[in-house]
């Protein structure tokens, strides 16, 4: 079963009262904006229960969902990939768009091919390898 919204809570952390977010925007229940930049978080007196954030995220995925498989190389990759990855692309779309997914440079070639068809390796070894290559500035093979 998808954990997606528990992910994006945990990523995001949750407010049932409106906020700012880090650019400005008025925003609550885990990252959903509410208003134009800037806007007075006076304007906007409500309070939003944690299962109704939920519900709402819920629907700004579907959303989300319906243009990833509208896209050739995301599809490709959703096609392939099993729940958790799915649950990352989910998570990356509702982060920053789906197009902005699409804006680093290899995603047409290596997300569905490299990226997403690589058995997941536990913490210890992927963070290994992040910190050799940070390093060493060498992709191990």
């Amino acid at each position: 079963m998808s954990q997606i919204i528990a992910i994006l809570n945990f990523e995001e952390g949750y407010a049932e009262m409106p906020y700012l977010d880090t650019l400005g925007f008025p925003t609550v229940a885990g990252g959903i904006r509410i208003g134009p930049k800037g806007a007075s978080l006076s304007n906007y007196v409500m309070r939003v229960p944690q299962r109704v954030g939920d519900v709402w995220k819920q629907c700004i995925l579907e959303n989300k969902i319906t243009d990833m498989q509208s896209r050739a190389p995301i599809k490709l990759a959703l096609e392939k990939c099993n729940e958790a990855r799915t649950d990352v692309l989910m998570s990356m779309a509702y982060q920053l768009g789906v197009d902005g997914i699409l804006q680093f440079k290899t995603c047409s070639t290596r997300l569905p091919r490299k990226i997403l068809l690589r058995p997941v390796r536990p913490c210890s070894t992927a963070c290994g390898r992040g910190r050799h290559r940070a390093v060493s500035g060498v992709m191990p093979k």
